[in-house]
């Protein structure tokens, strides 16, 4: 099953390209990609290199959250998500892993 999200234009550095999270629990891969001016900017994870998931909560606005995503070589911080989307992130990447 495929579950799309995309984050708030009113939260910092979404206002024109706002991300959006794919996450494809047959495949197990969380997809990430940031519109630019030409193109996108895009990367898909394996669910087996997600070490953590963490809901950073009202980090931006009182009603936005951010999720950071570790893996083994890098942080990936993510930014705008109302906070039930945050937590259906968090809790369909954690059945992946």
């Amino acid at each position: 099953m495929v579950h799309e999200f995309i984050s708030s234009n009113f939260s910092s550095g979404n206002a024109l390209f706002p991300f959006h999270i794919i996450i494809d629990s047959g495949a197990r891969l969380i997809t990430i990609r940031k519109r630019k001016l030409i193109g996108y900017n895009q990367t898909v994870l394996k669910a087996n290199r997600i070490v953590s998931v963490h809901i950073n909560r009202f980090n931006e606005l009182l009603f936005m959250s951010g999720i950071t995503i570790t893996t083994a070589s890098e942080n990936i911080y993510l930014n705008g998500f109302i906070p039930k989307d945050a937590i259906q992130i968090q809790r369909l990447i954690e059945s992946l892993l």
